[in-house]
């Protein structure tokens, strides 16, 4: 056994005028946010901590989170922050908002401002049309279409607040007969000033517009943070269960582009399937600082001082726990989708299922001081473990694979980090030595340079990705009613950079990203794996911003994408996001309101189409969907700390001659329709 160190520095006066409190500050350049002097004062840093004594001219405080992120505003009562799950940084978070800016966009996905391929229904599957930022990394391929719903588990935000906080979200659309309905809670408090905890749970239903869209999501998340002096852990526990039933999209698109047909009487093409998804998953972030350098600053006054603590020697312990399952089920009739059925011939009941363990011990060295050219290093071994299965009618013969498949991987990293006042940055390469994922390598790295020290006046930020990742292993084999294949890909390879300059004083972002994938994975026209010898490259461009003009206020997103193959992947060349709205006080200091119009727009693309039974997107090249805005108007309310909008949805239908207002291909998206909502924080 051995104890932990610790390296005390001499004295050093400084004229930085420092409060008559005495606190302790550990001073870490590996935080995301370089320290300010205003951390060195205030009681509302200290709470009740026990006082330790150094000598007769100095104390100790214990110190928490507040001390080893560094937040950008530390006087606010509320803070988030999360590991960023490639470098492992402490990044800080937005935490509760309650500025009055688009709340009309309840939902968690659609705060990107980016459009997204659907099929009709809350709940439903979706897909991003903004290629950079599809989950092709999922760790479950069948829970991909669903992940803008999901909780992160490992990477998920923590918490520190002042006194308790509890957002209450509601909302409401449609006729009773086809309502949507969500619902939100999320609370934390902290218990002490070094423990906080927290819950965030979320609930999407539909009875659905159209045939066979009844969808029920519940997705919780709950979460636990302790930072005090040498100690912190952090954990995380996730449970998502998603059902769905599925129609399989129109049989015939007549029947929504020229026909008046109540929208319930339109013909799917299936009429029994349904889909469920599960998620129960943990994880535990826990570490010691081994070495830590002290060192006391006198006040201008020369009598009191501050000792601050500088974590040099950190030891951390990673754990991950996930289990996944799929299943789907269908009835008599659902053929017009099918041309195979290898179990049963007019039902089916598919699963699929992954359980996987990942453990990491890391070992990290802080930046030593904050210069670009002296940076922070941590080091890492891990294993990734578990089994994978689906049911497949050999397992009648062969029981013993019905227990699935074992799959294991061992790996190794390393990664930089240096924050400085005007660059940061951050890298990490992990390489795979065994196992199913034997010789991937992923490689990240990020900067920022901040001219004025703060990215409130204009910074840089790029970042660069270089991966080789073996197929997922359901890519690779699997099993099941209307689907089996057994493949042998290769790795696909990819290889992105990204850049963007922004403004978040003047609310203004520009954005540039160049991407290749060789080997690109995707599923085919028959909605089966296939891989693409000659690769993709995609192109792309985006401007972002948020303009006043006195009471009237303009928020604009704006994105350009050129595809190099179009056989294997079609994107829209332009996707815009436009809300036009004017701002004024109905009561001051107590109510303001917001009158608007937005708008979504896509050019013309061939959109993937929807497999149900195994929960993908797949190409097709049998028709195109976009060239339509779908246009919203809205009523917005901030009254003290609520938050109310009323809207109505797709104000536009029936103004055009044709209705061609297709999300995926063959799936309509809702007609009009008006919906309401609230968000409400409580601070004790």
């Amino acid at each position: 056994m051995f104890a932990p160190i610790c390296i005390t520095a001499q004295t050093i006066d400084t004229s930085v005028m420092l409060s008559d409190t005495l606190v302790r500050v550990v001073d870490t350049t590996a935080a995301s946010i370089a320290p300010s002097p205003a951390m060195l004062s205030g009681q509302d840093m200290l709470h009740d901590a026990a006082q330790q004594p150094v000598d007769s001219s100095s104390k100790v405080y214990n110190s928490s989170i507040i001390d080893l992120l560094h937040p950008k505003n530390p006087e606010r009562g509320a803070f988030a922050w999360r590991i960023n799950p490639h470098t492992f940084n402490l990044e800080e978070q937005p935490a509760f908002d309650t500025l009055l800016l688009q709340p009309q966009r309840n939902l968690h996905y659609q705060r990107e401002l980016t459009p997204y391929i659907s099929l009709g229904n809350l709940g439903g599957a979706l897909q991003t049309t903004d290629f950079l930022k599809r989950q092709a990394d999922a760790k479950f391929l069948f829970m991909r279409s669903f992940v803008a719903y999901q909780k992160p588990g490992f990477s998920r935000s923590h918490m520190h607040v002042r006194s308790p906080h509890t957002l209450l979200t509601y909302s409401m659309g449609g006729k009773s007969s086809q309502a949507d309905l969500t619902l939100g809670v999320q609370h934390t408090q902290n218990v002490s000033p070094y423990l906080n905890f927290g819950l965030d749970y979320d609930y999407y239903s539909t009875k659905g517009m159209y045939a066979r869209q009844l969808a029920r999501d519940n997705v919780f998340s709950g979460y636990v943070s302790y930072y005090r002096n040498r100690v912190f852990a952090q954990f995380t526990v996730n449970s998502t269960g998603i059902k769905n039933q599925n129609n399989g999209g129109v049989i015939d698109e007549f029947f929504i582009r020229d026909t008046l047909l109540d929208s319930r009487l339109v013909p799917m093409k299936l009429s029994g399937a349904s889909t469920e998804l599960k998620w129960r998953g943990a994880s535990l972030m826990g570490g010691f600082h081994f070495v830590e350098k002290r060192k006391r600053l006198k006040n201008i006054q020369g009598k009191d001082s501050v000792v601050v603590v500088k974590p040099i020697i950190t030891g951390k312990l990673l754990l991950e726990y996930d289990r996944y399952k799929h299943l789907y089920a269908d009835g008599v009739g659902d053929t017009l989708l099918y041309t195979d059925n290898f179990v049963h011939a007019t039902m089916s009941h598919d699963t699929a299922s992954l359980q996987q363990f990942n453990s990491m011990a890391m070992i990290e060295v802080s930046q030593i001081a904050a210069y670009p050219g002296i940076p922070g290093l941590r080091m890492w071994l891990g294993n990734t473990s578990g089994r994978y299965s689906y049911f497949d009618i050999g397992h009648y013969l062969y029981p013993q694979e019905a227990k699935g498949y074992k799959i294991s991987t061992n790996y190794v990293g390393a990664g930089v980090f240096s924050n400085s006042d005007y660059l940061r940055y951050s890298g990490a390469i992990s390489l795979y030595l065994n196992g199913y994922r034997a010789g991937d390598k992923e490689i990240f790295g990020e900067m920022t340079v901040l001219p004025w020290r703060s990215t409130e006046l204009p910074y840089v930020h790029a970042e660069l990705e270089i991966s080789d990742r073996s197929p997922d292993v359901f890519m690779r084999r699997y099993a099941s009613n209307h689907f089996r294949w057994e493949n042998h890909f290769d790795r696909q390879q990819t290889f992105r950079i990204s850049g963007e300059f922004g403004t978040e004083r003047w609310s203004t972002w520009v954005g540039y990203s160049l991407a290749h994938v060789a080997n690109y994975l995707y599923f085919d026209s028959l909605a089966r794996p296939a891989q693409s010898s000659a690769g993709v490259t995609v192109t792309s461009a985006y401007v972002r911003n948020h303009l006043k003009f006195g009471p009237l206020g303009l928020i604009n997103r704006l994105q350009w994408q050129k595809n190099s193959n179009q056989q294997v992947l079609s994107l829209p060349e332009l996707t815009l996001y436009s809300s036009l709205f004017f701002q004024f006080n109905v009561v001051k200091n107590v109510l303001t309101a917001q009158i608007g119009a937005s708008a979504n727009y896509t050019t013309s693309f061939y959109a993937d189409a929807y497999m149900p039974a195994t929960a993908q997107f797949y190409c097709q090249r049998e028709g195109k969907v976009g060239n339509y805005p779908f246009v919203d108007a809205f009523v917005n309310l901030k009254w003290y700390s609520a938050l109310i909008f009323l809207k109505y949805e797709h104000l536009n239908q029936g103004w055009f001659d044709y209705n061609n207002y297709f999300s995926a291909y063959q799936y309509p998206e809702r007609r009009g329709g008006f919906k309401f909502g609230v968000a409400w924080v409580f601070y004790d």
